[in-house]
């Protein structure tokens, strides 16, 4: 799941600009947090595609 995000964030065209080193900070988060911050990310991603 980590691996995935990052490549989805890496790709750099459907990275919305606030998050540039998303993929760095997914690396140093708690287990406990990653369900929570992945819905975000999730949402964010799906509020974006919308959007564009």
């Amino acid at each position: 799941m980590k691996a995935m995000s990052y490549d989805l964030i890496s790709d750099g065209n459907i990275t919305p600009k606030p998050f540039p080193s998303l993929g760095l900070y997914l690396q140093f988060t708690p287990p406990k947090l990653m369900p929570i911050i992945m819905d975000q990310i999730e949402h964010i991603t799906k509020e974006f595609h919308q959007k564009f």
